[in-house]
């Protein structure tokens, strides 16, 4: 936090305008699951509070859409992948956890097949607009490549997010680039399906550039690159009151915050 300021000749309160830094949002928890339904619940991983972000990453074996049955999420990208016989659909989505939320409900458009899902919780996260920018990519069979495309923000100290799935686990592991953080990578021999996920601090703001990643098979893949922005509160002025070195922090909206 910086600031400056000084009283006026005549003592008259004088505002200032404050800058606060944003700290970079916390990938704090996960939880994965697999089912072979149509239909599957997210429950809220393990110590979700309100204010928390949700990002949602579902990977299916067949090529069908996912659809909200309890409401509430923002969709962000959706691949349907046919490689020869077989077919993989690739979703993600993100909420803010509100007062109440417990479970939600999603519904894949026709009959039952695998899938797999991953939920992360993100703290530190704007309540307005969570996501500053994201981009996404599928690609069937041909080759073990996948470079995920930019994303691009124009803010700073935000938390990206990269999301991987893939079609078969038996292909050997997956190559990360430098500079990521592991997350998880979650191999079901049940489902035939694998995510992976790592975070990365991105403090500078602008686009992020691609990244690149190999696995040791050649099957259908999908992934993402997800900017989330700080949360941050900024007070709009500060107050020194008249005669005394009392400062006073207010809000946008004229809220005190706190005195020193």
């Amino acid at each position: 936090m910086t600031f400056s300021a000084a009283r006026s000749a005549t003592g008259a309160i004088i505002r200032r305008k404050l800058e606060f830094g944003a700290a970079i949002p916390v990938m704090e928890t996960f939880n994965c699951s697999h089912d072979s339904s149509n239909s599957f619940t997210v429950t809220k991983p393990s110590g979700t509070i309100d204010g928390d972000f949700l990002l949602l990453h579902s990977v299916h074996y067949t090529n069908q859409v996912l659809n909200q049955v309890t409401g509430g999420w923002t969709a962000l990208w959706q691949h349907i992948l046919t490689d020869g016989s077989r077919s993989t659909s690739h979703h993600g989505f993100y909420r803010v956890v509100q007062l109440g939320d417990t479970t939600w409900d999603f519904l894949f458009d026709s009959g039952g097949n695998r899938h797999q899902l991953l939920t992360y919780r993100i703290s530190g996260v704007d309540q307005v607009n969570p996501v500053a920018g994201w981009n996404s990519i599928g690609r069937t069979g041909g080759s073990s490549t996948l470079i995920l495309p930019a994303a691009l923000s124009g803010r700073t100290n935000c938390l990206l997010m990269h999301c991987l799935g893939r079609s078969d686990v038996f292909g050997g592991g997956i190559i990360v680039p430098p500079g990521d953080d592991e997350v998880t990578i979650h191999e079901d021999g049940v489902t035939n399906l694998e995510h992976f996920g790592a975070r990365e601090d991105f403090a500078s703001g602008g686009g992020t550039g691609t990244r690149t990643y190999t696995a040791g098979s050649t099957d259908s893949k999908a992934g993402a690159l997800v900017l989330i922005q700080p949360s941050e509160i900024i007070p709009s002025a500060l107050l020194l009151e008249n005669g005394t070195d009392k400062l006073l922090f207010e809000d946008s909206s004229g809220v005190l915050l706190l005195e020193d």
